[in-house]
């Protein structure tokens, strides 16, 4: 996330003690594609997929039907964070979308569907929404006990986000307003997102505004 958020220019590197952001931030090393630091993302997300499909072959396979309260909160989990992966993939790899263009490399827990070479948007975010949609029913009684774990909440807003990277912005919309209404994550005062002690701002993941994260 930091990287991503370095190479859109959502965040600023005002030091740079150990360079470990340098080529990021700079955009120094998107110039180059056999630049190693190229790798970074791509490597994490899809490692998050390959596990993902390896939890999913283990509770039945794409189609399973899980049998307990527990199979269905780790089906669902694995599920969300296959979309994480393939969502945040799309966003670096194709500018806009474009259902045509054919931007990734695809493959679910099922060997049929492996394709080393690159597939349409319109496959990866099928599988994307059909992912979330999966985990949002599958979640629906899950009490996580971290803050680190997907609950339903954060399905919907992965599939928020989903939607209104496609410019579906009426269901983003519903279901946007489905999380804040719960009441569960209340949003901060400007005084209380500025503040530098703990449980506020962006200084404590434990803050209660904050849905998911470490």
């Amino acid at each position: 996330d930091v990287w991503s958020d370095m190479l859109c220019g959502d965040m600023a590197l005002s030091t740079n003690t150990y360079s470990w952001f340098a080529g990021t931030s700079n955009l120094i090393f998107t110039t180059d594609f056999s630049d190693d630091e190229n790798e970074i993302m791509w490597n994490y997300l899809y490692r998050v997929i390959s596990t993902a499909n390896l939890l999913i072959s283990q509770s039945g396979g794409e189609d399973a039907v899980p049998d307990s309260d527990e199979a269905s909160y780790i089906l669902g989990q694995s599920k969300a964070l296959r979309a994480y992966g393939y969502f945040y993939l799309a966003q670096l790899y194709q500018r806009e979308y474009d259902p045509n263009v054919e931007i990734l490399p695809f493959y679910t827990s099922d060997p049929n569907q492996t394709s080393f070479a690159k597939v349409p948007a319109s496959q990866v975010y099928d599988l994307i929404v059909s992912d979330l949609t999966s985990a949002i029913d599958l979640l629906d009684t899950y009490n996580r006990p971290l803050k680190h774990h997907i609950n339903q909440s954060v399905a919907k807003g992965l599939l928020a986000y989903t939607y209104a990277a496609m410019g579906d912005y009426p269901q983003a919309k519903i279901l946007s307003e489905e999380i804040v209404t719960s009441g569960q994550y209340p949003l901060m005062t400007a005084g209380q997102l500025a503040f530098p002690g703990a449980g506020s701002g962006f200084n404590d993941v434990n803050s209660s505004s904050w849905m998911w994260g470490y």
